[in-house]
């Protein structure tokens, strides 16, 4: 699923108000909404959303610049001139297919994207697993 340009925004000013600690509210369809209700209506959208924003924070707060990836799952760390390591985002007790997650990191190889999985725990806590590449054993 592709983000969107709104959300995209969204998203990174939400995770820069709770860094920063700043009140958030948003205009939306000509509506002031406080930072409860954004943070609703972005999670109709992207079942993702808490998950996302704790390892938006995290990488933040770890001095990474962070935007939006092009999957609903996903962010982009820039290191350098350009957003090259593409995080994937999934929750501690999600079923993860070993098939799909290979296929996912042999594309993201292919784009030449630094590949790092994400896990956050119940508690909010952030894992991160870099791989450069999966090999099978035949």
């Amino acid at each position: 699923m592709k983000v969107n340009a709104t959300d995209s925004f969204l998203l990174e000013v939400l995770c820069e108000g709770l860094i920063k600690g700043r009140k958030i509210s948003a205009i939306w369809n000509e509506r002031k909404l406080e930072v409860g209700e954004l943070i609703e209506r972005l999670s109709i959208r992207d079942e993702k959303l808490w998950e996302k924003v704790t390892v938006c924070v995290d990488l933040r707060n770890r001095g990474r610049q962070v935007k939006s990836g092009p999957f609903n799952n996903s962010l982009l760390i820039k290191s350098g001139s350009s957003f090259n390591t593409l995080i994937y985002i999934v929750s501690q007790n999600e079923e993860l297919k070993l098939g799909e997650l290979m296929s996912w990191a042999e594309n993201q190889r292919r784009l030449s994207l630094e590949t790092v999985l994400a896990v956050v725990d119940r508690s909010g806590d952030v894992t991160y697993y870099s791989f450069s590449s999966l090999h099978t054993l035949k």
